[in-house]
């Protein structure tokens, strides 16, 4: 802090007690602090999470020698949402990790950091849409493609806008979002979705509400719940002729 500053603040302290004493018991303390470095305490603070098959990490950590670079994701946090540690985050990439997606398109609403976007590539989808209404987030998606290494092909779309943006249809669609977004989406989702869609960033509390919305056009083929927030794998219900 500037030298010049903590007398002007002790200054201002004092007079604050000399005109409020005789109405408050106030009191101030003034002491001096060992220099620390609180960007490197901050990454000290933020530890890698493994994730079912992957290990996330940002990019101060170097991954362990016995897990494979395909299992890995480097995520730096930033204002940004999807680092892994959030419940929603984790149990999406527990749901992403069991399915088979060679050759299949897929699509991430509201991507955030990119980070579901990276696990759908590193799947093996063969062509990627991500959005987000968050001009930030569209960047952020960028950036962490490029610390990945993983490179956008010409199929592959980043999207700063919602799902009426658009066209197509899709194998796989995930949705990491709030309860009231996510009901919000039901047709859209309709029109998108080919089979299935993961779902997650629901409150408990709020789980009822989607259910009822969502019954009519897919089917719920599992539920996962870590603490109070719920995480659902749909299956598009196909029409019958």
């Amino acid at each position: 802090m500037n030298g010049s500053l903590i007398p002007a603040l002790e200054a201002f302290c004092l007079s604050l007690q000399q005109n409020l004493q005789s109405e408050f018991d106030f009191f101030y303390l003034s002491r001096n602090l060992a220099s620390k470095d609180w960007l490197e305490a901050y990454k000290q603070a933020i530890l890698p999470v493994q994730c079912a098959k992957f290990y996330i990490h940002p990019s101060w950590h170097q991954k362990p020698s016995h897990i494979s670079t395909d299992d890995c994701i480097m995520i730096d946090p930033a204002l940004a949402f999807g680092s892994g540690h959030h419940e929603s985050t984790s149990m999406c990439l527990e749901l992403l990790s069991d399915l088979d997606l060679k050759r299949k398109n897929a699509l991430d609403v509201g991507c955030g950091s990119g980070i579901l976007s990276i696990a759908l590539k590193k799947q093996g989808v063969s062509a990627l849409v991500a959005c987000d209404t968050d001009s930030l987030a569209v960047e952020e998606t960028l950036k962490n493609f490029s610390l990945n290494q993983i490179p956008l092909l010409v199929q592959d779309k980043v999207i700063y806008g919602s799902t009426q943006k658009i066209e197509g249809r899709f194998d796989i669609i995930v949705a990491n979002l709030v309860a009231d977004v996510i009901k919000s989406l039901y047709s859209e989702f309709v029109r998108l979705c080919n089979h299935t869609l993961i779902l997650s960033g629901i409150l408990e509390t709020h789980l009822n509400s989607v259910l009822q919305i969502y019954y009519n056009g897919f089917e719920v083929l599992e539920q996962r719940q870590r603490n109070e927030w719920v995480a659902l794998k749909l299956l598009k219900k196909q029409p019958i002729n």
